[in-house]
């Protein structure tokens, strides 16, 4: 789906992806450069780990207090195996 970028430098997100992906007048987007495109990354609450290092090791921390899943320590590791190669 094409879009275009106003003067003031705003790219409008078509209703039905807003509408798909829960966005509303507020959210933040994370912003990623990835040199020959932008990435805009979706609120996640993943965002909430912390990535703490412990005996040499790292481990994830839910802030929240909500167990952290497999699935999620799986996606934050290839997440930051794949920023380590672009």
């Amino acid at each position: 789906m094409k879009t275009t970028i106003d003067k003031a430098g705003r790219v409008v997100i078509p209703k039905s992806m807003r509408d798909r992906h829960g966005l509303a007048p507020g959210t933040e987007l994370e912003v990623v450069d990835s040199g020959d495109r932008l990435e805009f990354l979706l609120p996640d609450e993943r965002d909430n780990a912390l990535l703490v290092e412990k005996d040499g090791r790292l481990i994830i921390s839910a802030a929240s207090g909500k167990p952290t899943t497999l699935d999620d320590m799986l996606s934050v590791r290839d997440s930051l195996r794949d920023s380590r190669f672009r």
